[in-house]
Protein backbone atom coordinates (compact mmCIF):
# COMPACT_ATOMS: atom_id res chain seq x y z
CA UNK A 1 0.00 0.00 0.00
CA UNK A 2 0.77 3.71 -0.59
CA UNK A 3 2.87 4.93 2.11
CA UNK A 4 0.74 8.51 2.01
CA UNK A 5 -2.45 6.57 1.99
CA UNK A 6 -1.38 4.59 5.39
CA UNK A 7 -0.10 8.00 6.71
CA UNK A 8 -3.90 9.56 5.56
CA UNK A 9 -5.63 6.81 7.21
CA UNK A 10 -3.85 6.44 10.27
CA UNK A 11 -4.40 10.13 10.96
CA UNK A 12 -7.97 9.79 10.27
CA UNK A 13 -7.69 6.70 12.88
CA UNK A 14 -6.31 9.10 15.29
CA UNK A 15 -8.75 12.31 14.69
CA UNK A 16 -12.03 9.83 15.14
CA UNK A 17 -10.13 7.78 18.31
CA UNK A 18 -9.72 11.63 19.80
CA UNK A 19 -13.14 12.37 19.40
CA UNK A 20 -14.63 8.94 20.30
CA UNK A 21 -12.76 9.56 23.69
CA UNK A 22 -13.97 13.08 24.13
CA UNK A 23 -17.39 11.63 23.67
CA UNK A 24 -17.20 8.54 25.20
CA UNK A 25 -15.46 9.21 28.59
CA UNK A 26 -18.09 11.66 30.32
CA UNK A 27 -20.93 9.19 29.95
CA UNK A 28 -20.97 7.44 32.92
CA UNK A 29 -18.50 9.86 35.36
CA UNK A 30 -19.61 13.45 34.89
CA UNK A 31 -21.98 14.51 37.10
CA UNK A 32 -25.57 15.78 35.45
CA UNK A 33 -25.84 19.53 35.08
CA UNK A 34 -28.60 22.17 35.23
CA UNK A 35 -29.34 22.09 31.97
CA UNK A 36 -29.47 18.36 31.37
CA UNK A 37 -31.38 18.05 34.29
CA UNK A 38 -34.06 20.63 32.80
CA UNK A 39 -34.22 18.70 29.39
CA UNK A 40 -34.56 15.30 31.50
CA UNK A 41 -37.65 16.39 33.05
CA UNK A 42 -39.60 16.06 30.18
CA UNK A 43 -38.53 12.71 29.19
CA UNK A 44 -39.14 11.60 32.79
CA UNK A 45 -42.45 13.04 32.93
CA UNK A 46 -43.61 11.95 29.85
CA UNK A 47 -42.65 8.00 30.45
CA UNK A 48 -45.00 9.37 33.85
CA UNK A 49 -47.72 9.95 32.04
CA UNK A 50 -47.75 13.53 32.07
CA UNK A 51 -47.85 14.24 28.69
CA UNK A 52 -44.63 16.50 26.72
CA UNK A 53 -44.06 18.77 29.57
CA UNK A 54 -40.88 20.01 31.75
CA UNK A 55 -41.19 21.20 35.49
CA UNK A 56 -41.43 24.17 34.41
CA UNK A 57 -38.49 24.88 36.89
CA UNK A 58 -37.26 28.29 34.85
CA UNK A 59 -41.59 29.41 34.23
CA UNK A 60 -43.39 29.64 37.46
CA UNK A 61 -41.67 25.60 38.47
CA UNK A 62 -45.33 24.16 37.97
CA UNK A 63 -45.39 21.21 35.25
CA UNK A 64 -45.63 22.60 32.45
CA UNK A 65 -46.46 21.10 28.95
CA UNK A 66 -44.53 21.74 25.70
CA UNK A 67 -42.40 24.62 27.65
CA UNK A 68 -40.62 26.84 25.83
CA UNK A 69 -37.71 27.37 28.13
CA UNK A 70 -36.58 23.93 26.95
CA UNK A 71 -34.66 24.64 23.69
CA UNK A 72 -33.48 21.34 22.67
CA UNK A 73 -36.53 19.59 21.26
CA UNK A 74 -38.32 16.18 20.69
CA UNK A 75 -35.36 15.28 18.18
CA UNK A 76 -33.65 14.89 21.04
CA UNK A 77 -36.08 14.31 24.07
CA UNK A 78 -38.80 11.92 22.38
CA UNK A 79 -36.37 9.01 21.98
CA UNK A 80 -35.13 9.50 25.33
CA UNK A 81 -38.66 9.05 26.34
CA UNK A 82 -38.64 6.02 24.78
CA UNK A 83 -35.85 4.62 26.45
CA UNK A 84 -37.13 5.75 30.11
CA UNK A 85 -40.37 4.29 29.23
CA UNK A 86 -39.23 0.63 28.75
CA UNK A 87 -36.88 1.15 32.23
CA UNK A 88 -33.07 2.92 31.23
CA UNK A 89 -31.71 4.90 33.16
CA UNK A 90 -32.51 8.27 32.31
CA UNK A 91 -29.35 9.86 32.24
CA UNK A 92 -27.34 7.06 30.21
CA UNK A 93 -29.90 7.07 27.79
CA UNK A 94 -30.20 10.63 27.63
CA UNK A 95 -26.21 10.37 27.13
CA UNK A 96 -25.73 7.39 24.78
CA UNK A 97 -28.37 8.85 22.84
CA UNK A 98 -26.36 12.42 22.46
CA UNK A 99 -23.08 10.83 21.19
CA UNK A 100 -25.17 8.47 18.77
CA UNK A 101 -26.03 11.64 17.46
CA UNK A 102 -22.21 12.96 17.60
CA UNK A 103 -21.05 10.02 15.95
CA UNK A 104 -23.26 10.44 13.00
CA UNK A 105 -21.80 14.28 13.25
CA UNK A 106 -18.14 12.84 12.99
CA UNK A 107 -19.48 10.61 9.77
CA UNK A 108 -20.82 12.73 8.11
CA UNK A 109 -18.24 15.98 8.64
CA UNK A 110 -15.49 12.87 7.80
CA UNK A 111 -17.88 12.34 4.38
CA UNK A 112 -18.29 16.26 3.80
CA UNK A 113 -14.41 16.64 4.47
CA UNK A 114 -13.30 14.29 1.93
CA UNK A 115 -15.85 15.57 -0.74
CA UNK A 116 -14.59 18.89 -0.60
CA UNK A 117 -10.74 18.20 0.47
CA UNK A 118 -9.76 15.08 -0.06
CA UNK A 119 -8.52 12.57 2.68
CA UNK A 120 -6.71 14.63 4.66
CA UNK A 121 -9.78 16.96 4.54
CA UNK A 122 -11.53 14.17 6.33
CA UNK A 123 -9.04 14.38 8.79
CA UNK A 124 -9.17 18.23 9.27
CA UNK A 125 -12.93 18.04 9.41
CA UNK A 126 -13.18 15.45 12.19
CA UNK A 127 -10.34 16.93 13.66
CA UNK A 128 -12.22 19.94 14.27
CA UNK A 129 -15.06 18.03 16.12
CA UNK A 130 -12.45 16.25 18.38
CA UNK A 131 -11.34 19.74 19.81
CA UNK A 132 -14.11 21.55 20.27
CA UNK A 133 -14.19 23.43 23.50
CA UNK A 134 -17.77 24.64 24.44
CA UNK A 135 -17.26 24.55 27.89
CA UNK A 136 -15.96 28.14 28.46
CA UNK A 137 -19.14 29.36 29.55
CA UNK A 138 -21.94 29.86 31.95
CA UNK A 139 -23.88 27.83 29.69
CA UNK A 140 -21.37 25.18 28.56
CA UNK A 141 -21.10 22.21 26.01
CA UNK A 142 -19.17 19.84 28.36
CA UNK A 143 -18.77 16.81 26.31
CA UNK A 144 -20.86 15.90 23.15
CA UNK A 145 -22.40 13.34 25.23
CA UNK A 146 -24.40 16.09 27.17
CA UNK A 147 -28.29 15.98 27.03
CA UNK A 148 -28.42 19.12 24.61
CA UNK A 149 -29.54 19.87 21.41
CA UNK A 150 -26.96 21.47 19.67
CA UNK A 151 -24.73 18.17 18.92
CA UNK A 152 -27.86 16.39 17.23
CA UNK A 153 -28.89 19.81 15.21
CA UNK A 154 -25.13 19.83 14.24
CA UNK A 155 -25.64 16.26 12.43
CA UNK A 156 -28.85 16.91 10.83
CA UNK A 157 -27.04 19.97 9.62
CA UNK A 158 -23.90 18.07 8.13
CA UNK A 159 -26.22 15.65 6.16
CA UNK A 160 -28.28 18.14 4.73
CA UNK A 161 -25.07 19.49 3.75
CA UNK A 162 -24.19 16.15 2.12
CA UNK A 163 -27.21 15.29 0.56
CA UNK A 164 -27.68 19.09 -0.70
CA UNK A 165 -26.20 18.94 -4.22
CA UNK A 166 -28.72 15.86 -5.19
CA UNK A 167 -31.46 15.69 -2.92
CA UNK A 168 -32.29 19.06 -2.09
CA UNK A 169 -35.91 18.40 -1.01
CA UNK A 170 -34.38 15.93 1.27
CA UNK A 171 -31.69 18.26 2.84
CA UNK A 172 -34.80 21.14 3.26
CA UNK A 173 -36.26 18.55 5.65
CA UNK A 174 -32.95 17.85 7.35
CA UNK A 175 -32.62 21.38 8.20
CA UNK A 176 -36.49 21.27 9.58
CA UNK A 177 -35.29 17.97 11.69
CA UNK A 178 -32.88 19.72 12.57
CA UNK A 179 -35.27 22.65 13.71
CA UNK A 180 -36.69 20.61 15.80
CA UNK A 181 -33.28 19.82 17.94
CA UNK A 182 -32.55 23.63 18.15
CA UNK A 183 -34.45 26.34 17.07
CA UNK A 184 -31.74 28.61 15.52
CA UNK A 185 -31.01 25.26 13.18
CA UNK A 186 -33.73 27.50 10.58
CA UNK A 187 -30.77 29.76 10.18
CA UNK A 188 -29.32 27.43 7.65
CA UNK A 189 -32.57 28.02 5.60
CA UNK A 190 -30.49 31.07 3.74
CA UNK A 191 -27.95 29.46 3.13
CA UNK A 192 -29.96 26.38 1.23
CA UNK A 193 -31.89 29.38 -0.49
CA UNK A 194 -28.93 30.53 -1.97
CA UNK A 195 -27.84 27.16 -3.70
CA UNK A 196 -30.94 26.49 -4.81
CA UNK A 197 -31.08 29.75 -6.41
CA UNK A 198 -27.83 29.02 -7.65
CA UNK A 199 -28.60 25.31 -9.14
CA UNK A 200 -32.18 26.77 -11.08
CA UNK A 201 -32.42 26.79 -14.80
CA UNK A 202 -34.65 29.20 -15.08
CA UNK A 203 -33.10 31.82 -16.73
CA UNK A 204 -35.05 34.86 -14.91
CA UNK A 205 -34.44 35.99 -11.41
CA UNK A 206 -37.95 36.10 -10.69
CA UNK A 207 -38.34 32.49 -11.68
CA UNK A 208 -35.30 31.37 -9.87
CA UNK A 209 -36.34 33.05 -6.79
CA UNK A 210 -39.81 30.72 -6.67
CA UNK A 211 -38.02 28.03 -7.67
CA UNK A 212 -35.60 27.98 -4.66
CA UNK A 213 -38.46 29.43 -2.47
CA UNK A 214 -40.67 27.06 -3.14
CA UNK A 215 -38.18 24.13 -1.85
CA UNK A 216 -36.48 26.12 0.82
CA UNK A 217 -40.02 25.81 2.10
CA UNK A 218 -39.89 22.33 3.21
CA UNK A 219 -37.85 23.44 6.12
CA UNK A 220 -41.07 24.47 7.94
CA UNK A 221 -42.74 21.54 7.26
CA UNK A 222 -41.53 19.14 10.32
CA UNK A 223 -41.25 22.69 12.47
CA UNK A 224 -45.56 22.49 11.28
CA UNK A 225 -45.90 18.97 11.98
CA UNK A 226 -44.98 19.42 15.43
CA UNK A 227 -46.99 23.07 15.92
CA UNK A 228 -50.07 21.31 15.26
CA UNK A 229 -49.45 18.54 17.51
CA UNK A 230 -48.79 21.04 20.20
CA UNK A 231 -52.25 22.70 19.30
CA UNK A 232 -54.00 19.58 19.45
CA UNK A 233 -52.60 19.04 22.66
CA UNK A 234 -53.13 22.70 24.34
CA UNK A 235 -56.45 23.65 22.55
CA UNK A 236 -56.78 27.42 20.80
CA UNK A 237 -56.40 29.69 23.76
CA UNK A 238 -53.22 27.75 25.51
CA UNK A 239 -51.25 27.45 22.18
CA UNK A 240 -51.70 30.72 21.67
CA UNK A 241 -50.24 32.39 25.02
CA UNK A 242 -47.62 28.74 24.06
CA UNK A 243 -46.89 30.77 21.05
CA UNK A 244 -46.35 34.15 22.62
CA UNK A 245 -44.04 32.74 25.07
CA UNK A 246 -41.97 31.00 22.65
CA UNK A 247 -41.55 34.23 20.71
CA UNK A 248 -40.51 36.27 23.20
CA UNK A 249 -37.88 33.23 24.65
CA UNK A 250 -36.69 32.97 20.66
CA UNK A 251 -36.27 36.74 21.06
CA UNK A 252 -34.53 37.37 23.80
CA UNK A 253 -32.61 33.69 23.61
CA UNK A 254 -33.81 32.92 27.21
CA UNK A 255 -31.26 36.06 28.75
CA UNK A 256 -31.71 39.55 29.71
CA UNK A 257 -29.39 42.07 30.99
CA UNK A 258 -27.00 41.10 28.52
CA UNK A 259 -25.15 44.20 25.99
CA UNK A 260 -22.08 42.14 24.89
CA UNK A 261 -19.80 43.61 22.35
CA UNK A 262 -18.52 41.66 19.01
CA UNK A 263 -15.38 41.32 19.90
CA UNK A 264 -16.33 39.77 23.24
CA UNK A 265 -17.43 36.79 21.20
CA UNK A 266 -14.76 37.28 18.97
CA UNK A 267 -12.56 35.79 21.41
CA UNK A 268 -15.02 33.45 22.89
CA UNK A 269 -15.09 31.70 19.15
CA UNK A 270 -11.10 31.85 18.97
CA UNK A 271 -10.87 30.21 22.81
CA UNK A 272 -13.12 27.37 22.03
CA UNK A 273 -10.12 25.32 20.62
CA UNK A 274 -8.35 24.17 23.15
CA UNK A 275 -5.96 26.08 22.22
CA UNK A 276 -4.49 29.53 22.92
CA UNK A 277 -6.85 32.23 21.04
CA UNK A 278 -4.05 33.91 19.17
CA UNK A 279 -2.73 30.58 17.55
CA UNK A 280 -6.46 29.97 16.43
CA UNK A 281 -6.83 33.22 15.14
CA UNK A 282 -3.80 33.49 13.26
CA UNK A 283 -4.25 29.73 11.76
CA UNK A 284 -8.21 30.80 10.70
CA UNK A 285 -6.61 34.19 9.22
CA UNK A 286 -4.22 31.70 7.11
CA UNK A 287 -7.36 29.20 6.20
CA UNK A 288 -9.22 31.97 5.33
CA UNK A 289 -6.23 33.41 3.07
CA UNK A 290 -6.51 29.87 0.90
CA UNK A 291 -9.89 29.55 0.36
CA UNK A 292 -9.99 33.27 -1.22
CA UNK A 293 -6.79 32.59 -2.85
CA UNK A 294 -8.38 29.46 -4.09
CA UNK A 295 -11.30 31.56 -5.76
CA UNK A 296 -9.62 34.36 -7.12
CA UNK A 297 -7.07 32.12 -9.18
CA UNK A 298 -10.20 30.07 -9.97
CA UNK A 299 -11.58 33.66 -11.57
CA UNK A 300 -8.42 34.35 -13.05
CA UNK A 301 -8.33 31.40 -14.93
CA UNK A 302 -11.69 30.98 -16.26
CA UNK A 303 -12.22 34.80 -16.60
CA UNK A 304 -15.61 34.19 -13.69
CA UNK A 305 -17.16 31.72 -11.41
CA UNK A 306 -20.88 31.55 -13.37
CA UNK A 307 -23.86 30.04 -12.12
CA UNK A 308 -24.25 27.23 -14.60
CA UNK A 309 -20.45 26.51 -13.80
CA UNK A 310 -21.42 26.33 -9.98
CA UNK A 311 -24.32 24.38 -10.24
CA UNK A 312 -22.41 21.41 -12.23
CA UNK A 313 -19.76 21.20 -9.62
CA UNK A 314 -20.71 19.53 -6.32
CA UNK A 315 -18.31 20.64 -3.92
CA UNK A 316 -19.27 23.88 -4.63
CA UNK A 317 -22.61 23.57 -4.21
CA UNK A 318 -21.30 22.26 -1.00
CA UNK A 319 -18.98 24.96 0.21
CA UNK A 320 -21.28 27.30 -0.79
CA UNK A 321 -23.88 25.61 1.15
CA UNK A 322 -21.19 25.52 4.10
CA UNK A 323 -19.83 29.47 3.39
CA UNK A 324 -23.24 31.05 3.79
CA UNK A 325 -24.73 28.57 6.51
CA UNK A 326 -21.53 29.54 8.56
CA UNK A 327 -22.19 33.70 8.00
CA UNK A 328 -25.51 33.58 8.86
CA UNK A 329 -24.90 31.23 12.38
CA UNK A 330 -21.66 33.32 13.39
CA UNK A 331 -23.31 36.84 11.91
CA UNK A 332 -26.50 36.53 13.86
CA UNK A 333 -24.74 35.82 17.16
CA UNK A 334 -21.77 38.46 16.64
CA UNK A 335 -24.55 41.28 15.82
CA UNK A 336 -27.60 40.08 18.27
CA UNK A 337 -25.78 42.30 21.17
CA UNK A 338 -28.89 40.99 23.72
CA UNK A 339 -26.80 37.36 23.75
CA UNK A 340 -24.07 36.35 25.62
CA UNK A 341 -20.52 35.49 24.43
CA UNK A 342 -21.81 31.86 24.70
CA UNK A 343 -20.36 29.72 21.88
CA UNK A 344 -22.74 27.29 22.70
CA UNK A 345 -25.76 29.37 20.49
CA UNK A 346 -24.34 29.21 17.02
CA UNK A 347 -22.54 25.58 17.69
CA UNK A 348 -25.15 24.29 15.25
CA UNK A 349 -23.66 25.58 12.43
CA UNK A 350 -20.36 26.04 13.52
CA UNK A 351 -19.80 22.14 14.35
CA UNK A 352 -21.50 21.79 10.70
CA UNK A 353 -20.18 24.29 8.77
CA UNK A 354 -17.07 25.21 9.77
CA UNK A 355 -15.46 21.47 9.60
CA UNK A 356 -16.35 22.04 5.57
CA UNK A 357 -14.25 25.52 5.12
CA UNK A 358 -11.41 23.76 6.96
CA UNK A 359 -11.42 20.38 5.25
CA UNK A 360 -11.11 23.09 1.83
CA UNK A 361 -8.49 24.76 3.18
CA UNK A 362 -6.32 21.84 4.36
CA UNK A 363 -7.03 20.03 1.28
CA UNK A 364 -5.91 22.91 -1.12
CA UNK A 365 -2.90 23.34 1.16
CA UNK A 366 -1.98 19.25 0.32
CA UNK A 367 -2.38 19.54 -3.18
CA UNK A 368 -0.59 23.03 -3.30
CA UNK A 369 2.22 20.44 -0.86
CA UNK A 370 2.75 18.31 -4.47
CA UNK A 371 3.21 20.99 -6.53
CA UNK A 372 6.84 21.37 -8.79
CA UNK A 373 7.43 24.87 -7.34
CA UNK A 374 9.83 24.67 -4.85
CA UNK A 375 9.57 27.70 -3.04
CA UNK A 376 5.41 26.88 -2.62
CA UNK A 377 6.29 23.41 -1.71
CA UNK A 378 8.44 24.63 1.30
CA UNK A 379 6.06 27.32 2.73
CA UNK A 380 3.12 24.80 1.96
CA UNK A 381 4.97 22.04 3.77
CA UNK A 382 6.28 24.72 7.05
CA UNK A 383 2.43 25.43 6.80
CA UNK A 384 1.41 22.31 6.69
CA UNK A 385 3.87 20.78 9.46
CA UNK A 386 2.19 23.74 11.82
CA UNK A 387 -1.04 22.71 11.35
CA UNK A 388 -0.93 18.94 12.42
CA UNK A 389 1.48 19.77 14.97
CA UNK A 390 -1.00 22.56 16.63
CA UNK A 391 -3.85 19.84 15.79
CA UNK A 392 -1.53 17.42 18.04
CA UNK A 393 -1.74 19.83 20.79
CA UNK A 394 -5.30 20.78 20.67
CA UNK A 395 -6.02 17.13 20.61
CA UNK A 396 -4.07 16.35 24.12
CA UNK A 397 -6.13 19.02 25.42
CA UNK A 398 -9.33 17.46 24.22
CA UNK A 399 -8.57 14.35 26.22
CA UNK A 400 -7.17 15.77 28.88
CA UNK A 401 -10.20 17.84 29.66
CA UNK A 402 -12.88 15.09 28.70
CA UNK A 403 -11.51 13.51 31.99
CA UNK A 404 -11.10 16.66 34.54
CA UNK A 405 -13.62 16.77 36.68
CA UNK A 406 -16.63 19.55 36.90
CA UNK A 407 -18.07 19.54 39.89
CA UNK A 408 -19.86 16.63 41.53
CA UNK A 409 -19.46 13.03 39.95
CA UNK A 410 -22.48 11.67 38.84
CA UNK A 411 -21.88 8.72 41.88
CA UNK A 412 -22.04 11.53 44.14
CA UNK A 413 -25.07 12.98 42.53
CA UNK A 414 -26.75 9.17 42.70
CA UNK A 415 -26.05 9.14 46.47
CA UNK A 416 -27.83 12.42 47.31
CA UNK A 417 -30.65 11.56 44.83
CA UNK A 418 -31.38 8.40 46.94
CA UNK A 419 -31.04 10.44 50.40
CA UNK A 420 -33.83 13.15 48.80
CA UNK A 421 -36.09 10.15 47.48
CA UNK A 422 -36.56 8.60 51.07
CA UNK A 423 -38.18 11.52 52.31
CA UNK A 424 -40.76 11.13 49.28
CA UNK A 425 -41.53 14.83 48.39
CA UNK A 426 -42.83 15.59 45.66
CA UNK A 427 -41.63 18.74 44.65
CA UNK A 428 -38.60 20.40 45.82
CA UNK A 429 -37.30 24.24 45.64
CA UNK A 430 -33.89 25.21 45.08
CA UNK A 431 -31.41 27.56 43.27
CA UNK A 432 -30.79 27.44 39.90
CA UNK A 433 -27.45 25.32 39.74
CA UNK A 434 -26.13 21.91 39.85
CA UNK A 435 -28.13 21.05 42.90
CA UNK A 436 -30.82 20.87 39.96
CA UNK A 437 -29.03 17.39 39.19
CA UNK A 438 -30.01 15.69 42.73
CA UNK A 439 -33.06 16.53 42.55
CA UNK A 440 -34.07 15.28 39.11
CA UNK A 441 -32.52 11.99 39.56
CA UNK A 442 -34.81 11.48 42.69
CA UNK A 443 -38.20 11.53 41.32
CA UNK A 444 -39.21 14.81 42.43
CA UNK A 445 -40.44 17.71 40.50
CA UNK A 446 -37.44 20.56 40.76
CA UNK A 447 -38.83 24.48 41.59
CA UNK A 448 -36.94 27.16 42.15
CA UNK A 449 -37.14 29.28 45.53
CA UNK A 450 -38.19 32.46 43.70
CA UNK A 451 -40.76 30.79 42.07
CA UNK A 452 -44.14 32.60 43.07
CA UNK A 453 -45.35 31.44 46.57
CA UNK A 454 -48.81 29.67 45.34
CA UNK A 455 -46.24 27.21 43.39
CA UNK A 456 -44.71 26.18 45.92
CA UNK A 457 -46.21 26.42 49.11
CA UNK A 458 -46.28 22.24 49.20
CA UNK A 459 -42.64 22.38 48.47
CA UNK A 460 -39.38 21.39 50.50
CA UNK A 461 -36.25 23.35 50.43
CA UNK A 462 -33.00 22.20 49.45
CA UNK A 463 -30.63 25.07 50.64
CA UNK A 464 -26.89 25.33 52.34
CA UNK A 465 -27.26 25.03 55.85
CA UNK A 466 -31.37 24.99 56.51
CA UNK A 467 -32.59 24.29 59.91
CA UNK A 468 -35.57 23.33 61.61
CA UNK A 469 -38.07 20.57 62.30
CA UNK A 470 -37.69 17.71 60.33
CA UNK A 471 -34.58 18.82 58.08
CA UNK A 472 -31.98 16.44 56.80
CA UNK A 473 -28.41 16.81 55.60
CA UNK A 474 -27.12 15.71 52.31
CA UNK A 475 -24.15 14.67 50.98
CA UNK A 476 -23.75 17.58 48.87
CA UNK A 477 -20.58 18.72 50.73
CA UNK A 478 -21.22 22.84 51.73
CA UNK A 479 -23.49 21.83 54.14
CA UNK A 480 -26.70 20.87 51.85
CA UNK A 481 -30.14 20.39 54.06
CA UNK A 482 -33.67 19.15 52.68
CA UNK A 483 -36.16 20.78 55.02
CA UNK A 484 -39.92 20.75 54.57
CA UNK A 485 -42.39 23.25 53.39
CA UNK A 486 -43.18 24.46 56.86
CA UNK A 487 -39.21 24.28 58.72
CA UNK A 488 -37.91 27.83 59.47
CA UNK A 489 -35.03 27.77 57.09
CA UNK A 490 -31.88 30.19 56.55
Amino acid sequence: MNPAVVIERAALIVACAVAAVVALATIFERGLWEDEAFNLTVPINLAAGLGYSSDGTLSGSLVTAFDPRISTGPIVLLPIAAAVLVGADPVIAGRVIAVVFFAALVALTALLGRKVGGAWGAVAAVAMLAVFDGSQSLSPIHAPSDILGEVPAGALLAGAALLLPRRPRAAALLIGLAALAKTISLLAAPALFAVLFVVASDRTIVRRVVRAAAVTALTAVPVVIWEVVIFGSLGPARYIDHLRSSVAFIRTGGQQGYATAVGDKVGALFSAWHSPWQVVAIVTLVLIGVVIAVVVARIRRDGRIGLRVLARNDVALVLLFAAVGLFAFLGWWMTAQHTPAWVRHPAPGLLAFAPVIVAFAIGRIHTVLRGRSSPVRLAAAVTSIALFLGAVVMGVGAVRTAFEPTGWSLATQRGAAAQIAEVGAEQIATSWGRVVGPIVLSGAHVALLDAPAENIIDAWRLTRDGTGSGCHRIDLGAGYTLCPPDAVSR
